[in-house]
């Protein structure tokens, strides 16, 4: 996600084409940063909501994969829930990729920002919270933002359940 004049947009694409597949070119100056607020905001929120999810169907003593079939063929399904979370957090891996404190680091320059513009965030309240609560409370900001699910089976007395196989 970059911002940047088009000149200057056209100068560093070959480099930034060096560093990663896929460049988006978000607009001028600083509209990089800003769209990568807007991402994260949204993968950070959905990693939480999911570990919620997660948490209940285990507590309510559902199957996982059936839980998992049925969540991932409805509108419900989210990217952590389909990508992320079946080849890390679900196989007992929570070692980070993307540490639950750099998730609430953004998270705090995401609320920031949002009351620089009298924004008001509800979800984005309720999320910060919770990864303040892994971090701070349970000691678990090193681990990946994914381990969330960890987190609040944690909170909820729950063994972390894992896919079969």
């Amino acid at each position: 996600m970059v911002g940047a004049s088009s000149n200057d947009f056209g100068r560093v694409k070959p480099s930034l084409e060096g560093m990663g597949s896929v460049i988006h070119h978000c607009g001028g100056p600083g509209t990089g940063i800003r769209t990568k607020l807007v991402n994260n905001f949204l993968a950070i929120s959905q990693n939480q909501l999911s570990a919620e999810a997660i948490a209940l169907a285990t507590a309510l003593g559902l199957e996982l994969e059936q839980t998992l079939t049925v969540v991932n063929g409805t509108t419900a399904t989210n990217g952590s829930l389909t990508l992320g979370w079946p080849n890390k957090v679900l196989k007992g891996d929570i070692e980070p990729g993307f540490k639950i404190d750099l998730a609430l680091k953004d998270l705090s320059l995401i609320m920031e920002a949002a009351k620089s513009k009298k924004l008001p965030m509800m979800m984005g309240a309720a999320a910060k919270e919770s990864l303040t609560i892994a971090t701070t409370g349970l000691g678990m900001g090193e681990k990946d933002f994914s381990g969330l699910l960890h987190a609040q089976c944690k909170l909820g007395g729950l063994t972390p359940p894992k896919l079969k196989g």
